[in-house]
């Protein structure tokens, strides 16, 4: 969660196996301390991987059942992972240190990206 998107991505062996984004984030917000808006947000999107082209795909549904990580700034949000566990009703925590963890997933995912593109090229 970033201050204006609100990404799910599933995870397969440390690579996006699926991912979905919705442009609203904490800075959306009226009120920081009114997630609800987040929380649907996140449920729909979960939702919608749960529904997409891993139905069916034992693997994917047991990522979901297994539980969520938040991370990014709004991660840190009192609450959030609370709500969001009970709209799920599976388990969610905020990471260590969210910011972070936004920050090192998205040099990673430049990384195999420019990877992929030289092994394209080359």
């Amino acid at each position: 969660m970033g201050a204006h998107l609100t990404e799910v991505a599933l995870l397969d062996g440390g690579r996006v196996a699926a991912a979905r984004r919705a442009d609203l984030g904490m800075n959306d917000l009226i009120r920081p301390t009114a997630t609800g808006p987040i929380v649907r947000a996140i449920t729909d999107l979960v939702g919608e991987l749960r529904h997409d082209a891993y139905d069916g795909d034992r693997a994917a549904a047991a990522a979901i059942r297994t539980g969520l990580l938040l991370v990014g700034g709004g991660a840190a949000q009192p609450g959030l992972a609370a709500q969001t566990a009970a709209a799920l009703n599976t388990a969610v925590r905020p990471a260590a240190h969210p910011r972070l963890a936004a920050a090192r997933g998205a040099g990673l995912a430049a990384l195999a990206a420019l990877r992929r593109t030289a092994a394209t090229i080359g």
